[in-house]
């Protein structure tokens, strides 16, 4: 999505689906997180933690560069 924008394609066939893609598996991440807490196996806690912090990154610096993006698009406008 942020490529096609940077491109100045339109976007939102990707980002509906790419939306609901994440919402799945954080949610799924999150379910796997509870569930090896409470059977204290703390490696897998422990990266399931990681993976849900850097997707959690990958999302704010992909809504950072879209919104960047927007702007450059509306200043050249």
């Amino acid at each position: 999505a942020v490529w096609l924008a940077r491109l100045g394609k339109s976007n939102w066939f990707v980002l509906y689906p790419m939306i609901f893609m994440l919402a799945v598996t954080l949610t799924a991440l999150v379910f796997l997180f509870l569930k090896t807490l409470a059977a204290g196996q703390w490696l897998l806690v422990i990266i399931s933690a990681v993976l849900f912090i850097l997707a959690i990154v990958l999302v704010y610096l992909a809504i950072t560069k879209l919104i960047a993006v927007s702007r450059q698009r509306v200043a050249a406008s």
